[in-house]
């Protein structure tokens, strides 16, 4: 049977949104492929304190139509 992830994207990657990818990122069944938040230097900053690669976006509309979360 194929294992089936579910693709989350996190808009605002203050302490909230970075928490809540944090326990994401702990389940087998679901991954953080996205981050999105005005503040480009926050995040960048935020990023690199989680592991593995995803997209950053600026803008949610952006995010929506790039993505399939």
């Amino acid at each position: 049977m194929t294992k089936r992830i579910i693709k989350v994207g996190i808009i605002g990657v203050g302490g909230r949104g970075m928490s809540f990818a944090r326990h994401i990122n702990e389940r087998e069944d679901a991954k953080v492929t996205a981050l999105c938040d005005p503040n480009h230097v926050r995040l960048e900053v935020e990023t690199k304190k989680l592991s593995g690669t995803r997209k950053l976006y600026s803008n949610v509309e952006d995010m929506l139509s790039d993505e399939k979360l």
